[in-house]
């Protein structure tokens, strides 16, 4: 009957006009999709020269601590020496020192 097709039509248009939705729907979850992922791939592309950049600061902080420490050994080796040989001389002029009395 007429009534059964045009019901039938009804239902298709409906069919039609929800697909449509879903596919707009989808078109924009697609868009915002793909800006993330550009969004992504800029993060990834910049974000390991950072930690590299980070990595060689971290490489030289060390390496200036290495240095100062090797430094400040080398200084505390050199006063001990001086101290010692001014012991010695001070022993060696309070023994002339006596010896003289």
């Amino acid at each position: 009957t007429l009534k059964d097709v045009e019901m039938e039509e009804e239902l298709v248009q409906q069919d039609l006009r929800a697909k449509v939705r879903d596919t707009l729907l989808l078109e924009g979850e697609i868009e915002h999709l793909e800006q993330e992922i550009k969004v992504l791939i800029l993060i990834h592309v910049f974000f390991p020269l950072g930690q590299i950049q980070n990595r060689r600061y971290e490489a030289i902080v060390r390496r200036l601590h290495c240095q100062m420490s090797r430094a400040q050994a080398v200084q505390r080796y050199k006063k001990i020496i001086q101290l010692e040989e001014l012991k010695r001389q001070l022993g060696s002029s309070q023994d002339s020192a006596a010896a003289d009395h």
